[in-house]
Parts: structure tokens; sequence; C-alpha cells
């Protein structure tokens, strides 16, 4: 995790000290969230339930050279409480504590409505009291894509294949995964959008080399200007993510309400910043799995 943190940081002072040679063409925002997270496992006689708080750290980039290439970027670092949580529920050192994540996008101008392109994300993350070299990373490489439906609407969506370098077990976590996504936004004025995003992902290999895992989430959420003057954006939503290992009979659902705050910086307005392939990132939902990869097991 010290390596990610440090991954995460190099990369957005890199970032940072670009805006002082091309303050023109770098937009982005800092933000932060903080929520109630609630986690149930079913199909199970007595099932683990316990409510808890989360924060979660994040940044978003885009650099535009010119007219037809737009350079993103993009990093996370979330944490949940789970230690404090229901005592017996989610407490042992086996459940998520700690999360983080940075990818990177290039898109590329097919017309004035449409940009397709590529995308890298690496995640890595810790359990409560687990060592860090047991933990199961993430890397994930796709393509992205996105397009103006119209003047209020834009649709994007990712498609990408992931595996990980290391973990407490050779074959498990998110192991040679695929993930899917899907994404729309509605500009309901210059100053308010509301969006839609749908995750889904499996991998073959979740838990003894051979146990399917299947993944779902939904996230419905608005952000709104705070002032004309202000630089400052809040956010607020629900999402709801599901993940399930087969062979194991392992089944837990995560409820989400949260609220945020975002720093915007490069003179981008709302709309702009949504249109530019800054703020919807790279999926998260294959590290979300691999965090469960041992309560799974």
């Amino acid at each position: 995790m010290n390596k990610m943190l440090l991954k995460c940081g190099t990369l957005a002072l890199t970032l940072a000290a670009a805006t002082h040679v091309a303050a023109q063409d770098l937009q982005g925002t800092v933000g932060l969230q903080i929520g109630a997270n609630r986690v149930a496992e079913y199909d199970q006689p007595t099932p683990e339930l316990s409510t808890v708080g989360a924060a979660t750290l994040n940044g978003r980039f885009a650099y535009q050279p010119n007219d037809t290439m737009i350079y993103a970027g993009d990093f996370f670092l979330r944490y949940d409480d789970f230690a404090n949580g229901t005592q017996g529920d989610f407490t042992d050192n086996e459940d998520p504590e700690l999360r983080g994540q940075i990818g990177l996008q290039a898109l590329y101008a097919l017309t004035d409505a449409t940009r397709a392109g590529g995308f890298f994300s690496y995640a890595d993350q810790r359990s409560q009291s687990q060592d860090i070299a047991d933990e199961y990373d993430t890397w994930l490489l796709g393509l992205t894509a996105q397009t103006d439906l119209s003047d209020a609407f834009l649709g994007y969506a990712q498609l990408a294949h992931g595996s990980n370098t290391k973990g407490d077990d050779a074959g498990e976590g998110f192991n040679a995964g695929s993930v899917v996504r899907g994404g729309l936004v509605y500009f309901a004025s210059d100053a308010l959008i509301i969006a839609a995003d749908l995750q889904l992902a499996g991998t073959p290999n979740y838990i003894d080399d051979d146990d399917l895992g299947y993944f779902n989430s939904f996230e419905l959420m608005a952000e709104m200007q705070l002032g004309q003057s202000l630089p400052l954006t809040t956010e607020f939503g629900l999402r709801r993510s599901v993940i399930t290992s087969s062979d194991e009979d392992d089944h837990l659902s995560e409820i989400e309400a949260f609220v945020g705050v975002n720093y915007n910086f490069g003179g981008a307005s709302l709309t702009d910043k949504w249109r530019n392939g800054v703020a919807y990132g790279t999926p998260d939902l294959p590290a979300r799995a691999s965090a469960w990869t041992e309560w799974a097991d």
C-alpha cells in the first residue's frame, strides 16, 4: 500500500506541476467523500451484518494538448471502518480496510461528438491487520469510449481484462477476469448533472483456482456547482455492489450513501468536466471484489 500511495502522490504532483506551464490545457478535480456503508451477507442461516463509516479521497485530471487528444488520470484512496463495526461481523483480519487505485486514459476524437481510446489501471488493498505482501492487487487493460447522445446526455462505456500479480494464494482474487462498464450522464443545467453507472465483472478463478466469482455494482449520483464564482462542487449518491463466490456460497451486498465536496481547477465548467473524460475515471469493481477475496475464501 505504501507503493500505492507513492504512485498516487507522484501522479498528482506531476499533473499539478504541469499547471504552471500549461494551465489552459490541464483540468481536474480533487475531492473527499464520506458516507455510510451497509454490508450484509446473505444465503446463510446466521448472516453477518454491519453498517460502518467510509471515506474516499479521489482525484481526476485531464490534459488536452490539442483538439484531437485527451490524456486523463484518476486515483482514489478509500477507507472502510469495519474494525469498529458490529462486533463479530466483518471485524476479523480478512475483511477490507484500505484500498487504492490509479488509472490512466488516452482518448482520441473520432468526431466532434465521439472519443475513443484505451486505459490502464492498477489497484492494491489492505485488509485488517494483514501483511501487505499477502494481499491481492489488480491490474486492468481496456478500451474506453464516450459520445454526446444529445445536448443533454453523454454516454460512456469501458471494457477491460485484468488479473493480479500477488496474493496470499496463487490462482485467487481477480484472476484472469473481465469487466464491462456503462454510464449515462444527464446535464440538467450548467450547474447540475445526474449520472448513472453500471459495472459487471467476473473471474473464473476467484477462489481455489476454479471457483467462479461474479460481481456487479450500480451507482446513481448527482453533482452540483456551489456558486458561480467558486471552484467547488458538491456530490451525493447511492451505490449498491454485490460480491458472489459461486462454489463457496459466500455472497454479500454493500449499500452505500455518500456525500462529497470537490475542488475543480483549470477553469472547466461542471459540464466540461464530464465531457472531457475526467469525471468517470476507470472501473473500480474488480479492485472491490479483490478486497473481499480472503473473506470469501
